[in-house]
């Protein structure tokens, strides 16, 4: 079968570069995660929404558009293979892991979004909606061998053009950091929140409550949480926003 050449002859040519490992990148511009091998394969799909109904005077079906997804990309049977080096693999998968949690006692309440970069191909900014894996080789119990699938989905951006540090200064911009006032008004709120709440909280919160062996900390974000005397965290409070504590990010049970 004889290719188009016209079609062929547009396409942009592209420098070869075998030594390009493919990474993720976080929204600010760090690298997060560097693949111990590059994919053997990268599998794409977007879907765009329809409604079905009833035509007006018939009884043909109508599509009616609702929208379309973000593109996705799917990267199957991932190597992390270190068994002849005699090193364990638990770490690269405790890094992909933590890509997909939320850390509400350091006021960030959603997984950071990644940009998929291998080269010069990217993309993102996306999330990581799946992950999965199948340990197949291990050292005195560690695992040394795996193959990993992950599945990341495209999020809009208002601008594409926008660098890692206008982000972070946009985001500075829409929230400014809580003065002195605002965090002791947090703190007394936080404690309220505690002593109206009290019956409720679970045994070991509900000791060191009465027992006043515990410490309040305003983040500069609003974030309140509440700490043993030894310093662990126990919990979050509350966010205090525009005057109230409210219940974003709480986990206090």
């Amino acid at each position: 079968m004889a290719a188009n050449t016209t079609v062929l002859n547009s396409l942009p040519t592209v420098g070869q570069d075998t030594t390009a490992t493919a990474q993720l990148i976080d929204n600010l511009g760090k690298t997060v995660y560097t693949f111990l091998y590059n994919p053997e394969a990268k599998s794409f799909s977007v879907r765009a929404s329809y409604k079905e109904g009833a035509a007006a005077l018939t009884s043909l079906p109508s599509q009616s558009y609702q929208y379309t997804t973000g593109s996705t990309l799917s990267l199957d049977n991932l190597i992390l293979e270190s068994w002849a080096r005699s090193k364990s693999i638990t770490p690269l998968l405790n890094s992909l892991k933590s890509l997909m949690q939320a850390e509400p006692t350091r006021g960030k309440y959603a997984p950071s979004p990644v940009t998929f970069v291998w080269g010069a191909n990217k993309f993102g900014l996306a999330v990581i909606t799946d992950l999965n894996w199948t340990e197949t080789a291990w050292i005195s119990g560690e695992p040394a061998s795996a193959r990993v699938s992950m599945k990341l989905i495209e999020i809009p951006l208002l601008s594409k053009a926008e660098t890692p540090q206008q982000r972070l200064q946009t985001a500075a911009a829409k929230e400014q950091a809580r003065t002195a006032r605002e965090k002791a008004e947090a703190t007394a709120k936080a404690n309220q929140y505690l002593q109206q709440n009290l019956k409720s909280l679970n045994a070991t919160i509900a000791q060191v409550v009465r027992s006043k062996s515990f410490t309040l900390k305003v983040s500069d974000m609003g974030v309140v949480t509440i700490s043993d005397k030894k310093g662990n965290v126990l919990g979050t409070i509350g966010t205090y926003t525009n005057g109230k504590l409210t219940d974003a990010g709480r986990t206090l049970k």
